[in-house]
Order: structure tokens, then sequence, then C-alpha cells
């Protein structure tokens, strides 16, 4: 008997745990505050609620927000921070609070798993996947250039694996549920600890784009 499909609901963020110091070593990488509202979005019945943290509505304060993500697929939950840009693309806290009475621009960064691969001999076999060493800038620059990318079949020839491995960057088949796919298309330059005994990248991080290819 198959189990009935659960409707996708809100789920509590996990949130910052305050520290007497910075945590050091090789495990650990430091990204820029984004500054803004943390906000968890929820798609069921062909309707979007955008929820603060404490679970109260942004569609009201945000609608725009809203309206861009109805393309979500139904029962998916995302969760991200809204933030507010200003001219020179830089978060500016002030701004999102000031919202509605002075104009900028509000953006919604999901807080998500970039995968990534490299050729071997010709073939695209799937090396990890990062959350590290983005800036709001180049969050919105990689977002322009997805666009028209989006493709429906996994262009990795190495996956689905079967395990996540010791360092958690397998892709298994809960993993890969949530990956939505481009084509293999941008080249990009990653930092990294050291290849994994599965052939991953551990702590890798975002360096830049290179030149677009299209092998």
């Amino acid at each position: 008997m198959s189990q009935a499909r659960k409707a996708a609901a809100f789920i509590e963020p996990m949130l910052l745990v305050r520290a007497e110091r910075l945590p050091e070593g090789p495990n650990w990488s430091y990204e820029l505050k984004l500054d803004g509202f943390r906000a968890v979005a929820v798609k069921s019945g062909g309707r979007v609620q955008l929820r603060s943290r404490n679970n109260k509505d942004f569609n009201g304060r945000y609608p725009a927000v809203a309206a861009a993500l109805g393309a979500l697929p139904d029962d998916t939950v995302v969760d991200g921070e809204v933030v507010a840009l200003d001219e020179a693309g830089k978060p500016a806290f002030n701004l999102l609070q000031n919202f509605g009475t002075v104009q900028s621009q509000v953006v919604y960064y999901v807080f998500d798993a970039l995968v990534f691969g490299r050729y071997d001999d010709g073939r695209l076999t799937y090396a990890g996947r990062t959350r590290s060493g983005f800036t709001p800038a180049v969050r919105e620059k990689l977002s322009r250039l997805f666009r028209g990318l989006e493709c429906d079949e996994c262009p990795f020839v190495n996956l689905l694996e079967a395990h996540a491995g010791r360092w958690g960057q397998g892709l298994t088949a809960d993993k890969m549920a949530e990956c939505r796919w481009l084509r293999p298309v941008l080249v990009a330059d990653f930092e990294f600890v050291e290849w994994t005994p599965d052939g991953h990248l551990r702590d890798a991080a975002f360096v830049a784009l290179k030149k677009n290819l299209n092998p």
C-alpha cells in the first residue's frame, strides 16, 4: 500500500547560535552576512505562503517575492532571506526596514546545494556541492546566467549515488529530488581542502566564474 503524500508546511528554520569566539580549522568557512529577514516559503495547493522565522505572514509585506515564487512546484518548502540592496548591490538593512516608503530593490536569497562537476574523458561527472563563496552580487549574476539553462534530466553520468558518504557530499535519491538541473555550459573555479575517497571535493567554495564553454 502506498503512503499518502504529505502536504508542505512551515518548517521552523535553524537559527544562529551565539559563541564567544569564532571556530577555526579546515572544516569551517565564512560568508558575508546577508543582513535581511529570514523567510520560509511554502508552496502548497497552488498558493505560496511567505512566512517569517516566527511563522508570521510576509505575503502582504513582500508581495513581489511571493509572486516570484509562484513557479515553484506544489508541496515545496524553501528557506532563505529577504534582502534589500543599495545602488552598489550591497545588502542594506535600513532600506529593508523602510521598504515601501523608500525605493529599493528587494530580493529573496534561497539557501541552497550549488551542484557542480568536471569532465573526465569527455564525460561530465559529479564532483560536489557548496553554499560557500557567494556574495550577493555574485548570486544575482549567477541567477541571471542560469535563466534559460534549465533542463529536465540530470547531466551527470555518475548519479545517483547509494550513500551520502562520510562528508555528506554524495547525491542520493533524496538529495537529487531537491535539485534543479542546468545545461552544463558554465565553467567556474572552486577552492577546496581535498579530494575524498568517493571522488568528491571536500569543503569546496566558489571562487569565480570563467568563460562560458559548451563541450
